[in-house]
């Protein structure tokens, strides 16, 4: 009935420009009906064509692709969950490469062409990537795609998929794309650091979505390496990236000077301390250094313990910029950790909203540590084993020994004394997240009363 329906209102020229029968289990046959009632509707009803879990297989979608071909005017086609294969590639490469002339109003000539294409859930290889993505004979040597999201996540693309989105960005005809949908795409190491080499010909790329590739930590470095300036939103999620490749993340957050990343995932990814420990010191360094774009950072599911909490807890005090810290399923991190860690970020959140209400002053005990540079007490202990680790080529001088070793001796009695002002800061650290909190609370209290600020 729904096919029937969509039949009748397409021959009818009823003014609508979406088709969408989502779910309508067509079939071949059904696939074959659709595209020759497309082939008799006008090129504006045919902005949008979704058919997303239809089951139309390689023979109804070719023949959907070529009637769009034949009448033009389609920008979005969702073809989704539809068991499209290798051999459908070709089929769809005209659609994506050929253009017609269209004259607006001012008498301008613009190419038309598709922008948006999902085709998720599929079995598309990296034999179907390298079809589509191939300038055809007929196509003039200047021809871009126009796409702007490319949704492939769940295809089995593998190395070639990944090298041949690669080499379409790397010609520059892949410009204007803002979404790219590669999540569950089984690109390896390899596969990304192909695509990945390339992305800074992605100009205007935002969000990008490598979840689940098994990228690992060599991935992470080629993603980190080459992340483009505009980009906002990067999934990373369950790719085994580990300490190492969140390391190289965490050192582009700061090398990149016009960084403006706002959301990163790195869920499951069997991070432990050393990787947050590295995060908030790229988030929690002073400016200009210091990472301020970062809004959401998703480190769940993971191996963190209370080092991170800690360091996390310290990025979280100097950069108000951090809007969500999710810490969720990390079992080796206890409720007082992560509802301090709540507390900060509920904080971060109100000064967001804006309001100036008159702070809360903290204990005397807070009071009394805040000046010392949390972030330096933290690594001093670093510092002690490296100067007191130095290797012969580095060791002083004979005519210093005696005072290297007096300095040494009293490094390791600040270093036993700063074992104690580590553990007053924890829990100093602990107060001032209950008082921020409070804080938090006493702004949505007096807002919700309408006192305005402050009154």
């Amino acid at each position: 009935m729904e096919l029937i329906a969509a039949l009748d209102g397409i021959v009818r020229r009823t003014p609508h420009s979406t088709i969408t029968l989502r779910n309508a289990h067509l079939g071949a046959s059904g696939g074959v009906a659709l595209a020759e009632a497309l082939r008799a509707a006008m090129p504006d009803m045919l902005a949008t064509v979704d058919l997303y879990g239809c089951d139309i297989s390689v023979t109804g979608a070719d023949a959907v692709a070529h009637a769009l071909v034949d009448r033009g005017g389609c920008t979005a086609l969702d073809l989704g969950a539809n068991a499209l294969d290798d051999r459908f590639g070709a089929s769809l490469a005209p659609l994506l490469w050929e253009r017609l002339p269209v004259e607006d109003s001012a008498q301008a000539v613009e190419l038309a062409g598709l922008r948006e294409l999902r085709l998720a859930r599929n079995g598309l290889g990296g034999q179907a990537c390298t079809a589509m993505f191939t300038l055809p004979p007929t196509a003039p040597d200047h021809a871009q795609l126009l796409l702007t999201s490319l949704a492939l996540s769940f295809n089995p693309l593998g190395v070639a998929g990944g090298a041949a989105i690669g080499r379409v960005l790397a010609a520059d005809r892949m410009p204007t794309v803002r979404s790219l949908q590669l999540q569950g795409c089984e690109l390896g190491a390899e596969g990304v650091a192909s695509l990945a080499e390339n992305l800074g010909y992605a100009r205007a790329l935002l969000h990008l979505d490598l979840t689940d590739n098994r990228m690992g930590a060599d991935g992470a470095a080629a993603v980190a390496a080459n992340l483009p300036p505009t980009l906002e939103e990067l999934l990373l999620a369950r790719n085994a990236i580990g300490d190492r490749g969140a390391t190289t993340l965490a050192t582009a957050l700061v090398r990149k000077r016009k960084c403006v990343l706002r959301t990163l995932v790195l869920a499951s990814n069997g991070l432990r301390d050393a990787a947050a420990v590295a995060l908030a010191e790229a988030l929690g360094a002073p400016r200009p250094r210091g990472n301020r774009s970062l809004e959401h950072l998703d480190l769940s599911a993971n191996k963190l313990r209370a080092g991170a909490a800690l360091a996390l807890g310290d990025a979280l005090v100097v950069n108000s910029s951090l809007l969500e810290v999710k810490l969720q399923r990390n079992r080796h991190l206890d409720a007082a950790a992560l509802k301090a860690i709540s507390g900060l970020v509920a904080h971060n959140r109100a000064q967001a909203c804006g309001g100036d209400f008159e702070r809360i002053a903290p204990s005397e005990q807070a009071s009394r540590l805040a000046p010392l540079g949390t972030q330096r007490l933290f690594t001093a202990d670093i510092a002690a084993a490296r100067l007191l680790g130095q290797t012969p080529r580095d060791a002083p001088s004979a005519s210093a020994a005696a005072s290297v070793a007096l300095e040494s001796e009293a490094f390791m009695a600040a270093s036993s004394a700063l074992g104690k002002v580590q553990q007053a800061l924890g829990e100093a650290g602990h107060e001032v997240a209950r008082l921020r909190h409070k804080e938090a609370m006493l702004r949505h209290a007096l807002h919700a009363e309408g006192v305005p600020p402050g009154a």
